[in-house]
């Protein structure tokens, strides 16, 4: 097998680390800003997760 190129590599580990930051909590990514709010809120433990 041939190495990847770094550029392949690169971007396909940021597309994983980035579906799986999404995946979880979908809601707080399709929100409005109020709806948003509302749902930190509630899950005070993804505020975190998402201010990264």
């Amino acid at each position: 097998m041939k190495p990847a190129p770094r550029g392949k590599l690169n971007s396909s580990r940021e597309g994983l680390s980035i579906r799986s930051e999404i995946a979880p909590r979908p809601q707080v990514r399709i929100f409005h800003p109020p709806s948003e709010l509302i749902a930190l809120e509630q899950y005070p433990d993804r505020r975190f997760e998402t201010s990264t």
